[in-house]
C-alpha cells in the first residue's frame, strides 16, 4: 500500500508478499534534509511486523505470510531493519540480508543478518526462479504463488533442485518439467496439484 503522492517528513508505503525497491533520494524544501523512505512489513492479520528504514538505496523484501521468516536484501546502498518486537536493528551493507522471525504473542523477534545471494533473490523480477539447493516444499510455494495452485502433500519426498526457469512458462509446460524432475504429482481440477 502506498499513497498517490508523498507529502510530509516522511514517505511510509506497507509490504505483503514481495517488492523490490529503487529509492531516490528526496529533499524537504522546507527544512533541506532528507526524507526519510519508510517501508512497513505486513503481517498475519495486518498487523506491522517490523520496518526498513532508508535514505536512497535498491532492496529486496519477502514477506509472505506461507514463509517462516521475512527476508530483506540489501542491493544498494545502505538500510537499517527493526522488527516490531526486538531491541535490536540490523544495519544492512549491500550483498547482506535480514532475516526476521514472524512476530508471535508473547515472544521477542530474532532478527540476524547473514551473506545473501542478491542474483538469486532477485531474480523474480527479471522473470526468473531461481532454485539453488531449494527444497521440494520451497519449490512448490513459489510455483503455487505464481500459477495460482494449492499444493496438497501425500508424500513429502526430501527432494532438492538446482537452476533456473522462465516465469513465462506456462502451466502444462512446468507440470511437464515437474514429472521429469522426478516430481510425482497429479492436478486436479485444473489448480490443486497433489505430491504423491
Amino acid at each position: 500500500r502506498y499513497p498517490v503522492s508523498f507529502n510530509g517528513k516522511e514517505r511510509i508505503v506497507t509490504v505483503s508478499g514481495e517488492a523490490y525497491f529503487e529509492v531516490a533520494s528526496m529533499m524537504d524544501g522546507a527544512t533541506s534534509s532528507k526524507v526519510p523512505f519508510i517501508v512497513e512489513i505486513a503481517s498475519d492479520a495486518g498487523k506491522i511486523a517490523g520496518r526498513v528504514e532508508v535514505l536512497g538505496t535498491h532492496f529486496n523484501v519477502n514477506s509472505y505470510s506461507d514463509e517462516d521468516n521475512i527476508k530483506t536484501t540489501l542491493v544498494e546502498g545502505k538500510v537499517r531493519v527493526v522488527a516490531a518486537y526486538s531491541d535490536q536493528p540490523a544495519e544492512l551493507s549491500p550483498g547482506e540480508q535480514a532475516v526476521m522471525s514472524r512476530p508471535q504473542q508473547g515472544k521477542s523477534q530474532e532478527l540476524y543478518k547473514v551473506k545473501a545471494k542478491v542474483d538469486q533473490v532477485i531474480a523474480w523480477k527479471d522473470g526468473v526462479f531461481d532454485f539453488q539447493d531449494a527444497s521440494l516444499r520451497e519449490v512448490m510455494r513459489q510455483l503455487a504463488r505464481w500459477y495460482d495452485l494449492e499444493v496438497v502433500y501425500e508424500n513429502d519426498p526430501e527432494m532438492y533442485f538446482v537452476g533456473k526457469m522462465s516465469r513465462k512458462m506456462r502451466l502444462p509446460n512446468l507440470l511437464k518439467a515437474l514429472d521429469k524432475s522426478g516430481v510425482k504429482f497429479r492436478l486436479e481440477d485444473n489448480r490443486k496439484l497433489i505430491v504423491q
